[in-house]
């Protein structure tokens, strides 16, 4: 890990909205995020201590996400589809869209699920240990397949490699041909005004809210091929025009209590990139 701590980027939201990505008519993109949604509720209910955290307290907040739509959508096992009068009904809030609510969503600290992963006893973690290159051994007999190259100096070697670090995958020789684009994203947290109640649910729409106590979470800002993960004014005050344009019925201090900034690695079709890094000199030779 080249950061000082795991989930030192993107990751390190302190909320992230938990439900499956749909569309109108089955596709690929909806099919896997379905099946990773899936798996997400099976690794927190299945596999010991990871479905409360440390103090006890449920990971994922499954209080269900509301994903507001311009256009009523068909049946679907993965929602159900509501009008705005149910969505207000759902919510506690005014809401003027249909939408369809995931019952089964909610959110959950990415960061905080993270490191509970790694924190296991085969796992070995090395923190501020970036990794400037790496090169096959050339000894297909040698158990160690991959030789990496530390920016402390040091040299590691090892019989299996995952790429699993973004945007940073464009530096190295053997996957910068992936077509990655950075995208930075900025959410903001709010303090509710006196008197106005929180909604009950994730609300998702051009924007989302994510309830937490007194105080919604509230993103994101969206800029591609910007690296920077500095905390910005003036994406608190995006946030907050777009949560009013949202929900013009919640009532939030206009002055942001904190913020997170991150840089994600998107792809063309949202879909993740998996499996052996393409060997693109090959490729252009033979096509």
């Amino acid at each position: 890990e080249a950061g000082s701590r795991v989930a030192h980027g993107a990751s390190s939201n302190p909320a992230g909205i938990a439900k499956p990505y749909v569309t109108r008519s089955p596709c690929p993109a909806m099919d896997f995020h379905v099946q990773a949604h899936a798996c997400l509720k099976h690794y927190l209910q299945s596999l010991h201590g990871l479905s409360r955290d440390a103090s006890g307290k449920d990971r994922l907040t499954a209080c269900g996400v509301l994903q507001l739509v311009n256009k009523a959508y068909s049946p679907s096992a993965h929602y159900r589809a509501l009008s705005a009068v149910e969505a207000t009904a759902t919510a506690g809030l005014s809401i003027d869209n249909p939408a369809l609510h995931f019952e089964d969503g909610g959110w959950l600290d990415p960061g905080e699920l993270c490191r509970a992963l790694v924190a296991h006893p085969s796992v070995s973690l090395e923190l501020d240990t970036g990794v400037t290159g790496f090169t096959p051994t050339g000894d297909s007999s040698d158990a160690c397949l991959w030789q990496l190259a530390l920016q402390d100096g040091r040299e590691y070697r090892t019989s299996r490699l995952v790429l699993a670090c973004g945007t940073a995958m464009s530096a190295f020789e053997q996957t910068r041909s992936l077509p990655l684009v950075a995208a930075r994203g900025q959410l903001s947290r709010f303090a509710l005004r006196a008197g106005s109640a929180a909604p009950g649910c994730v609300i998702n729409g051009k924007h989302y809210l994510i309830p937490d106590g007194d105080t919604v979470v509230v993103g994101a800002t969206f800029e591609r091929d910007v690296r920077h993960s500095k905390v910005l004014a003036e994406d608190h005050a995006r946030n907050l025009a777009g949560l009013r344009s949202m929900l013009p019925a919640i009532q939030v201090h206009d002055e942001a209590l904190s913020g997170n900034a991150g840089v994600r690695a998107t792809t063309p079709d949202r879909l993740p990139i998996a499996g052996p890094a393409p060997d693109m000199a090959q490729v252009n030779e033979v096509y």
